[in-house]
């Protein structure tokens, strides 16, 4: 499948795939196109209240990560992925479907805009992954929480996590924002043509292995607190825990 390495590189090999002389994009009309305008200005609305939220979040992680707390900087990487992100999600989206735009609308806006989404995705899902990783080996086994993550070691595994994110930036399919549905899809022609060889492998092994491995490790993480509270005063144990 082609990807924004082949639009940048081999645009004529990208084109065969992501061609928009055969749609009418006026098929679907306009009206229809531009149908989800209630939800999308409460999205422009909810997402500049969140933004004035993030800043003073963001700005309290930077002086809590500036003491070498690995969690605090994998939180703080995490508030920038999804600073990164949300510009897309909660502004340009909206004012796409407010405009019925769809992919051949704005071809290319619409692809480099869906690879940079999918950068952001995947560095932000894989520290979250890697925070929960964090906490729980803390709780079970500091002393190798200490080997791995201590210091700057955590930017050696921030590091690994973008690097991870500019490979689905530049060599897996993005998903591509619809006015139709107000939704992001594979197929560059949703609404108008159906074609299921748009989802890339790639992003299936990433949800499944994310989704199914983060709630184990919580599990771990929960036993880990309940076992360091075995033997403590009262219901809880909160009185001796530390």
């Amino acid at each position: 499948m082609y990807s924004l390495y082949h639009l940048i590189f081999d645009y004529t090999a990208w084109e065969t795939q992501f061609n928009c002389s055969i749609i009418d994009v006026d098929s679907v009309p306009l009206e229809r196109r531009q149908k989800h305008w209630i939800v999308s200005y409460v999205t422009i609305v909810l997402c500049v209240i969140i933004y004035l939220l993030y800043i003073p979040c963001m700005y309290s992680l930077w002086k809590q990560q500036k003491d070498g707390n690995p969690c605090y900087r994998i939180l703080l990487y995490c508030g920038i992925m999804d600073f990164g992100i949300l510009w897309s999600l909660g502004i340009l989206a909206p004012i796409l479907a407010l405009n019925g735009s769809v992919y051949c609308t704005n071809p290319l806006i619409t692809y480099i805009t869906g690879a940079t989404n999918d950068f952001f995705y995947s560095c932000e899902m894989s520290a979250s992954t890697l925070l929960a990783l964090n906490r729980c080996m803390d709780i079970l086994c500091s002393e190798l929480t200490q080997i791995l993550f201590e210091g700057n070691r955590v930017w050696i595994w921030l590091g690994a996590t973008t690097i991870y994110g500019f490979y689905w930036l530049f060599f897996v399919n993005p998903s591509l924002f619809n006015s139709i549905y107000f939704a992001y899809f594979f197929n560059p022609y949703q609404g108008y043509i159906a074609a299921d060889e748009y989802h890339p492998l790639t992003h299936t092994l990433h949800d499944w292995i994310i989704g199914g491995s983060v709630p184990v490790i919580y599990i771990l993480f929960l036993i880990g607190i309940r076992w360091k509270m075995r033997g403590a005063v009262g219901v809880w144990g909160l009185q001796n825990f530390k």
